[in-house]
């Protein structure tokens, strides 16, 4: 019984995708500049300094080269049509600010291109995985 739990273990931690790097909390615009930060899209965010004022975070591993944005359900209110098939369209390219970059320790400019990204809904509101 012993062999069994720890072969189980041992199979679900190599299933699960670990991210590295500090979380950040942050309080992000979502929309897109260009449109007055309508549509969807990171149009702009700085460093939560309190849980309260924020509405998300990020997450960035170094080794994947990915970037991890969690967005809360209250941010997403009015824009969940936006998504489709669990895919959201982000409508143009928007670099992450010096402070959030600062915070996450990269020293590597990250940029959210413009395309189609899978969308996870989850119990805090939904999440994107961004390659860099």
């Amino acid at each position: 019984m012993k062999k069994l739990i720890i072969a189980a273990v041992i199979l679900v931690s190599m299933s699960v995708k670990a991210f590295a790097g500090p979380i950040i909390t942050i309080k992000v615009r979502i929309g897109q500049k260009s449109l007055s930060c309508a549509g969807f899209g990171w149009c702009g965010g700085s460093v939560g300094v309190e849980s309260a004022f924020s509405n998300g975070t990020i997450q960035f591993n170094e080794r994947s080269n990915e970037l991890m944005w969690e967005i809360s359900n209250e941010s997403m209110k009015g824009k969940e049509s936006l998504i489709r098939d669990g895919k959201v369209k982000i409508g143009e390219d928007a670099e992450i600010e010096a402070d959030i970059l600062k915070a996450l320790r990269t020293t590597r400019q990250l940029v959210i291109k413009a395309g189609m990204y899978d969308i996870e809904k989850t119990s805090f509101g939904y999440k994107l995985i961004i390659k860099q």
